[in-house]
């Protein structure tokens, strides 16, 4: 492909995805979000879903590339490394957003544009998780001794990650509804929030004063 047709592609890609939005945006059906902040939000959520099918593509390339079975694990391993450290940056995002929020650095508009991001990088894990786990269970089948032992020690590490995006999943969905947002379908740990809604905070005097 020589650079006027990529350049012709991209450019198709682009001009598909803003098509689209319109249409995207009135089937939602969600008239909560800002429209600005719904737009965005459906932009970054279909690049996302690029991006994950294209880092699939990659994994998948790498590990049909590689020439023996220790090496597929170690991209595998790899991969999930990555994968642990993007729910620890979403940890760090959001909590931080809390904080400038309260501090009120940036505007209620913008936590919603920011948390909505949070969350769809968050589903983009989830789908990762997926077809990781796929790949290792079936890579699994054909280890033995060694190998095996760090298969099912990474098996382990990665249902460890998976409890941890959950809670980071509900941790945002609480975020959200608390402060009456859409929370995203495909959010993990989302139906967990919906169960079990956050503890409201005390609404009379503060303890210690009597109440009249």
């Amino acid at each position: 492909m020589d650079g006027k047709t990529k350049v012709l592609s991209a450019f198709f890609v682009v001009a598909v995805i803003l098509g689209s939005m319109p249409l995207m945006v009135s089937a939602s059906g969600n008239n909560k979000w800002p429209l600005g902040v719904e737009i965005a939000g459906t932009f970054d959520e279909i690049l996302s879903a690029h991006q994950t099918a294209i880092d699939t593509f990659i994994t998948e390339h790498k590990l049909l590339m590689a020439e023996t079975q220790e090496e597929r694990l170690t991209i595998l391993e790899g991969k999930t490394s990555e994968l642990r450290t993007t729910i620890e940056e979403v940890n760090e995002a959001r909590e931080a957003l809390i904080a400038d929020l309260k501090a009120g650095t940036i505007s209620g508009k913008e936590f919603a544009a920011e948390m909505r991001s949070l969350a769809t990088d968050l589903a983009s894990v989830a789908k990762s998780m997926g077809d990781l786990g796929k790949t290792l269970g079936d890579l699994g089948k054909e280890l033995s001794g060694e190998l095996r032992a760090r298969a099912e020690a990474l098996s382990d590490e990665l249902k460890a990650i998976g409890t941890e995006m959950a809670e980071e999943g509900r941790a945002i969905a609480e975020e959200m509804s608390g402060r009456d947002l859409p929370v995203p379908e495909d959010l993990p740990g989302k139906s967990k929030a919906e169960e079990e809604p956050p503890e409201e905070p005390p609404r009379g005097p503060p303890e210690g004063v009597p109440q009249g």
